[in-house]
């Protein structure tokens, strides 16, 4: 924070429901869900450090690693519906939220670890370009929401 470059700054936040844990009595770890959510757990960092946020998942199987209850595609579209009404309640108390992945990306499930070349599904569109059912869901959310400033009032990534 001391470099002078924090007004170009912009904080990712990878939330996962595996994220959330309850520590039981008898010291194991009990998985529960989504209890607090990406909303809750994001405004308390944005809270403490005031910067620009990146919504850096676009697919519930990205924001799950990979893993999802089914393969329906339909699944990530109903995802992608429910994290832009988070988004909108955080732009509404006047945050600036962008939103990460466009593409596919490689070696997600080592965290970019191991180069093994495998393809991860996690974007709006495939690496040959052609589109996901959740990348026509985010088309849909720009025809519908993209006249809308990252921020009320305010000039890029809402820095006045």
């Amino acid at each position: 924070m001391n470099h002078n470059l924090h007004s170009r700054c912009v904080m990712g936040n990878d939330y996962y429901a595996a994220n959330e844990r309850i520590l039981q009595h008898d010291g194991s770890v009990a998985y529960t869900g989504e209890v607090f959510g990406w909303y809750a757990v994001t405004r308390k960092y944005y809270d403490r450090y005031h910067k620009p946020l990146m919504h850096t998942e676009t697919n519930s199987r990205q924001a799950t690693g990979g893993v999802t209850k089914d393969d329906d595609p339909n699944t990530a579209v109903v995802w992608l519906w429910k994290q832009w009404q988070n988004l909108r309640e955080m732009r509404a108390c006047g945050i600036p939220i962008l939103v990460y992945s466009l593409l596919d990306q490689v070696d997600w499930h080592t965290e970019l670890r191991e180069p093994k070349g495998r393809v991860n599904p996690f974007g709006l569109y495939d690496l040959d370009r052609r589109i996901r059912p959740v990348g026509e869901a985010y088309k849909e959310l720009i025809r519908e929401f993209g006249v809308m400033p990252v921020v009320p009032d305010g000039e890029f990534l809402g820095l006045i």
